[in-house]
């Protein structure tokens, strides 16, 4: 069977290039050479192109090998030999005043052109958001521009007219938007979102991420808008967020990825989880916003219907997470925990959940894991005690249920100002310095958190908590202000909720500190997940190259997504290949590839063994990057946690 699947799925990618290549010869166009093109959101042929000389009267317009350049920088900087840095790429886009280059999809709708009045249209271009400060009127100026010039170079190179179109973002604070449609489409270019663009090629609008049963009030978050919301509450997030508190149903209107930080969230507190990419996708959600319905989610089918009180009270009464007890955090340690030592206390209740399982992976993956330590509960405890705040947390637990939301709000605010007031521990700070002089591999660290309140096997708290980097060239005083920033992290409002949404006492809650070299200028990072079923373990891989983010994918981004049925067999499937750049499906990746199906096994057997007895199938979440070291690709774990709640619908 998924030998049947997988050989369907070549013969798609194969009809497609066939057919594309068909047109080619039949209308003479050469745009630019075909092996440079690839399926943009499994339907629509794509070139990564970037228009050039921007400044001068005659921009050039360039189609490039996506494989050999990693991204519109890479092009620039190597491809036309400029050298640049991508910090020094993104200022020569972002700024019209000092704009050099345009970088843009070119979409290629010949095998499935869009008819508009009595015009067809076989091709479409989508500009990168690079956050630009045009003005609106600028930035029309500037698609207005390069629509021009894409019109020249592909009727240049065709023997019948060809006609394009605009792809604006329905979100106005991305550029360029809707909101430069009516100038646009003066000058004779049409335009439509990526949502209707792939209504009319087939593309998938809606994905159910998460289904099951969701009941609350239809509530809309823009972009950029922190609103208090509830339990009882379905939200409607226009852009997708770095984090959702508890609620009832989540819906964005970005695409999400499945091993995203919000999905796997949602997975582990059984809440219902979509994408769509317009409002209209789903019917019914424009018109019962700000109403009480219930959203039902199953397969691919979403449906949205009015509920009474009644009925929604009795079925909140049934999702009531039971009480969860921590780990009770142990104060008595005080020395710098050092993984590679043995004996040390590299457990939960000394240096937290995420620190426990790095100690496990560094002892039972060596070449897989960097070296690691760990700054334990004690000063944390310390820090807390000497500026305040923990009476201050103490009387906050007392009086929640008496104060608004609002109210616990400021007094979560209060908590942190004092803690990143305070100062630390010396005899801490001056074991800290000796150990990262000493560190003979890296300058650069990470500083991240690890609580007895997140990585739990019953609580995951992805993304919950603060990470900060480090410089060995940092000051002292910088140094001390980024561990507070992350003990600080510990009681923001998002991390109370989730908190309270587990019934969890927060006074047992403690922060203590990973800390692990940094991995800087990565050649691909992403996420791998186990999913046991009842005969076997599947590995689901979630990639991007360089550090495109997987787990908070940003302006449309789609990784390289590859499923493996098993553990134990090297033949797998590739769900969806990355708009940036390949991954694993380079032919030279292969054995990476395998690499980490073997050690994802390796780490699924470690972590599940701490659980065994349990009545629940746990799958594991893998955090892993690709480095090039000594000219040769590399892979590292960063890290690894149990999920309660299996992903068997992949």
């Amino acid at each position: 069977m998924q030998f049947l699947k997988y050989s369907c799925l070549m013969f798609k990618y194969l009809f497609v290039a066939f057919t594309l290549l068909a047109t080619w010869n039949a209308n003479a166009q050469v745009y630019q050479t075909l092996e440079y093109q690839y399926l943009s959101y499994g339907k629509v042929p794509t070139w990564s192109a970037i228009a050039a000389q921007w400044e001068t009267a005659q921009p050039s317009i360039h189609l490039y090998d996506y494989v050999k350049y990693k991204g519109h920088a890479a092009f620039v900087s190597k491809g036309l030999k400029t050298g640049i840095t991508f910090k020094q790429f993104k200022a020569q886009v972002k700024f019209p005043a000092t704009r050099k280059y345009v970088p843009f999809f070119l979409f290629d709708l010949r095998t499935c052109p869009i008819t508009i009045g009595n015009t067809t249209y076989h091709w479409a271009i989508r500009l990168e958001d690079y956050s630009y400060t045009d003005s609106k009127a600028q930035m029309a100026q500037t698609v207005l521009r390069l629509l021009e010039l894409v019109n020249a170079h592909v009727n240049k190179h065709s023997t019948i007219s060809q006609n394009g179109m605009v792809i604006l973002a329905t979100n106005k604070k991305a550029q360029p938007n809707i909101g430069i449609a009516p100038m646009v489409q003066q000058k004779g270019y049409p335009n439509r979102t990526l949502g209707q663009l792939l209504k009319l090629v087939g593309g998938k609008r809606v994905e159910v991420l998460n289904e099951g049963t969701a009941v609350g009030k239809l509530r809309y978050v823009q972009e950029g808008e922190t609103p208090y919301h509830n339990f009882k509450d379905i939200v409607v997030f226009e852009k997708l967020p770095k984090r959702v508190p508890p609620v009832n149903g989540i819906v964005t209107l970005t695409p999400q990825t499945p091993l995203s930080h919000v999905n796997l969230l949602a997975k582990n507190r059984g809440t219902v989880n979509i994408y769509a990419t317009e409002m209209q996708d789903i019917p019914g959600l424009k018109r019962h916003m700000g109403k009480l319905v219930k959203l039902e989610c199953k397969g691919d089918k979403v449906s949205i219907s009015a509920i009474n009180q009644a009925d929604a009270e009795q079925f909140w009464s049934t999702q009531q997470k039971p009480a969860l007890t921590l780990p009770p955090p142990n104060v008595d340690e005080k020395e710098l925990i050092l993984f590679d030592t043995k004996g040390v206390p590299a457990v939960v209740n000394v240096i937290g959940a995420k620190a426990s399982n790095y100690a496990l992976l560094q002892k039972h993956c060596k070449g897989y894991v960097k070296p690691g330590a760990a700054i334990p509960f004690y000063y944390y405890f310390e820090a807390i005690e000497q500026c305040g705040a923990a009476a201050m947390i103490d009387t906050l637990y007392k009086r929640k249920k008496l104060l608004t939301p609002e109210q616990i709000a400021d007094r979560l605010s209060e908590i942190r100002t004092a803690i990143k007031a305070h100062s630390l521990n010396e005899t801490l700070i001056t074991k800290l310095l000796q150990y990262f002089q000493n560190a003979p591999q890296s300058n650069r660290f990470r500083l991240r958190s690890s609580t007895n309140c997140e990585d739990l096997p019953e609580f995951n708290g992805a993304g919950l908590y603060l990470s900060k980097g480090y410089n060995v060239s940092d000051s002292k005083d910088k140094l001390i202000k980024k561990i507070l920033q992350v003990y600080a992290s510990l009681w923001t409002l998002t991390a109370f909720e989730e908190r309270e949404f587990y019934q969890i006492d927060h006074t047992r809650a403690g922060m203590a500190i990973l800390i692990h070299e940094a991995f800087p200028n990565e050649y691909a990072n992403g996420v791998a997940l186990t999913i046991p079923d009842n005969n076997s373990v599947a590995l689901y891989i979630n990639s991007q190259y360089g550090n495109a983010l997987v787990t908070n994918p940003e302006n449309g981004q789609v990784p390289e997504s590859i499923l493996f049925p098993s553990l134990t067999n090297s033949s797998y499937e590739v769900s969806s290949k990355s708009n940036i750049a390949p991954v694993f499906t380079q032919e030279d990746m292969q054995p990476l590839l395998l690499e980490l199906q073997s050690i994802s096994a390796k780490i699924h057997q470690l972590l599940t063994d701490r659980v065994i007895g349990t009545d629940v199938s746990f799958g594991v979440d893998i955090e892993f990057k690709v480095m090039e070291v000594a000219k040769k690709r590399h892979l590292y774990i960063k890290q690894a946690r149990l999920l309660g709640i299996p992903v068997p619908d992949h």
